[in-house]
């Protein structure tokens, strides 16, 4: 499942792209597809767009909290990192 380096990968990738594009939102292909399993279902992610306009097939990342999302039973919930285990929780 999502791990820790995962995901400060793909938060490091959205800081990057934003600096680059110097936008306020944007929406990028999602190049991790291929490279992190729990990414392939997620063709684009959205960076800094309202909740309300963006795709649920899509990751968010919301640059002021500093946090990715994935909408799931009709809301945003955080990506955090999940144990390798089910019986560490």
């Amino acid at each position: 499942m999502a791990k820790k380096e995962d995901i400060e990968r793909i938060i490091q990738y959205c800081e990057q792209k934003k600096k680059e594009t110097k936008r306020i939102a944007l929406i990028v292909e999602n190049p991790f597809r291929e490279e992190i399993p729990w990414t392939f279902n997620y063709p684009y992610i959205a960076i800094d767009l309202p909740e309300e306009n963006v795709n649920p097939s899509f990751l968010l990342y919301n640059s002021v909290d500093k946090m990715l999302y994935r909408y799931y039973d009709g809301e945003w919930i955080p990506i955090t990192e999940e144990p390798e285990d089910v019986w560490d929780l």
